[in-house]
Order: C-alpha cells, then sequence, then structure tokens
C-alpha cells in the first residue's frame, strides 16, 4: 500500500498582494488558492472554471502576506506522477461574504518546479488577470514543497479483563451493538491535520482507494499534526474500517480492526502499522 501513498507536501504563502476590500470589509483582502492538474490557460485568463480544483485552500482573512499551512496532495491525481511536464494552474482568489469571489492572479508550475523553489530567498511571480484588474499582485513563496509519505501509527488497546467483562455485559443484555469494543489509538506523527473517520461500513472500505479522495461519508474528527487521540470502535462484535485521509479527502491509510486483536491480518498487541517517509 505504501507504493501507493506518495503525495506532495506542499506550504505557500504571498506576499503583495494587491487590496481588494474596502468599506465594512477593511482594507486588505482575504486570500485562498485553487490547485488544478494539467490545464492549459487560455487568454485571457480571468479565473472562470468549468470544473472543480484539486485542491482548494482556507481563506486567510484580512491579510495582504498570506500564510497558509502545509497541505497533502495525492501525486497521481496532481500530475500522474508526471512532475516535470504536467502544468498545474494555481488560482488565487480574494473570499467575498455576499458575493462570487473576486479573481487575483494565476500560476503556472510543474511539480518539479515547486520542488526546486523550496527555501529560495525570492517568489515565484504572480500573473495578473486582465485589465482594468491590478497588474501588480505580488509573489508566491514556496516555504515547503516535498514528496513524502505521511507517517501514521494505529494502535488496538485490547485489555482483556475489560474485553471479558463486555462479552459478560454483552451476553446479560442481548444487545451487541451496545457495548462498544476496545479502544484504538491514532498518532498524527505528519506534519499536516488528518482526517479519521472508523466505521462499520464494508461497503463503503471496500469501494475506497488510496489517493483516490471521497466524499463526506460520515463524523469526520480532526487529528493535528504532531497529535494522538483514541477513539472508541462503533462495535465490539463487528469489523471496524479505518479512514485516515488527508485535508483534501484523500485516503492515506485503510485499514481494518476486528475484536481488538486484527488489524490487516496482523496479530500483535498493541497492534501498530507505520507509513514511514515522512
Amino acid at each position: 500500500m505504501a507504493e501507493q501513498c506518495t503525495c506532495l507536501i506542499l506550504k505557500l504563502r504571498g506576499s503583495g498582494f494587491p487590496v481588494k476590500d474596502s468599506g465594512m470589509e477593511g482594507s486588505a483582502a482575504d486570500p485562498f488558492y485553487e490547485v488544478r492538474s494539467n490545464y492549459i490557460v487560455g487568454q485571457p485568463h480571468e479565473g472562470v472554471h468549468a470544473d472543480g480544483p484539486v485542491y482548494k485552500s482556507k481563506k486567510i482573512r484580512q491579510d495582504l502576506n498570506p500564510k497558509w499551512k502545509s497541505i497533502a496532495i495525492d501525486l497521481q491525481r496532481l500530475c500522474n506522477m508526471d512532475m516535470q511536464h504536467k502544468k498545474l494552474l494555481l488560482d488565487v482568489y480574494d473570499w467575498d461574504r455576499f458575493s462570487s469571489p473576486d479573481f487575483m492572479s494565476f500560476l503556472e508550475v510543474t511539480v518539479q518546479q515547486l520542488i526546486e523553489q523550496q527555501g529560495k530567498p525570492h517568489g515565484l511571480v504572480l500573473k495578473p488577470p486582465p485589465e482594468p484588474h491590478k497588474q501588480d499582485v505580488g509573489e508566491l513563496w514556496v516555504d515547503k514543497a516535498e514528496l513524502a509519505y505521511p507517517q501514521v501509527h494505529v494502535s488496538a488497546l485490547s485489555r482483556k479483563p475489560i474485553a471479558k467483562i463486555m462479552h459478560k455485559a454483552q451476553k446479560i443484555s442481548g444487545n451487541p451493538a451496545a457495548v462498544r469494543g476496545p479502544d484504538i489509538n491514532i498518532a498524527n506523527e505528519t506534519s499536516i491535520p488528518l482526517k479519521i473517520w472508523l466505521s462499520t461500513d464494508s461497503q463503503l472500505y471496500r469501494s475506497a482507494e488510496v489517493g483516490k479522495p471521497i466524499g463526506i461519508q460520515g463524523a469526520w474528527t480532526d487529528l493535528e499534526a504532531g497529535c494522538d487521540e483514541t477513539y472508541q470502535r462503533p462495535s465490539s462484535m463487528r469489523e471496524t474500517y479505518i479512514f485516515i485521509l488527508s485535508p483534501n479527502n484523500t485516503p492515506l491509510l485503510l485499514a481494518t480492526h476486528a475484536l481488538g486483536v486484527y488489524l490487516k491480518g496482523s496479530k500483535t498487541k498493541p497492534i501498530s502499522l507505520s507509513l514511514d517517509l515522512d
């Protein structure tokens, strides 16, 4: 599975962005960016698209020098693993509360160029939309652009005395679903936030693929970088499916856990699995 998990860890910031908001909205901008893959820009480019982006960042409120958090984008979806030649389109917009976003600037770049730009003492000059829009639209700086596998550890906290009590309680109550199974601990040792979901939906698990974004299906829990959290299994009597996703809903790790003992066929206690190239 690890071979499929190659992704680009990307952290961007901007400088010298033009003022877009005024009056009650302030005298700055609320910038966010979108990334599209294998895109040919028409002339003139005004930031209008019929398709959705591969990734959309969060907006940064009232800031002409925004700093965005690290993200992870699957390389297969981003550039079909062609980092040298496939052009990416990065559009920057100004978020508006009461209207559609205002297009600010854009950049055409390959993954390889982003990697080579990492940490350089100068930014990439953004291209402006056609006049009468402002033509001095600032620069984009690449603080981080690395190929990596997010590193995640999953452990099942199997406690025999508690398990025996639980099984006895299930027999007495006659309702296995009323008593939950052993806890599962997940540690996020990446530099990006992850989304976690534990489910008993076997159909969804079978249809999910590492590297292929999926829609929001349930109550996802955010797990911040460098943090760990303990989760209760939905049921002690049914197999639990563990979905670990990047911020753009791309599965990085799919695992199963049954009866507090098995994780992808392993009987190790505590059960652990890691993707180890971050």
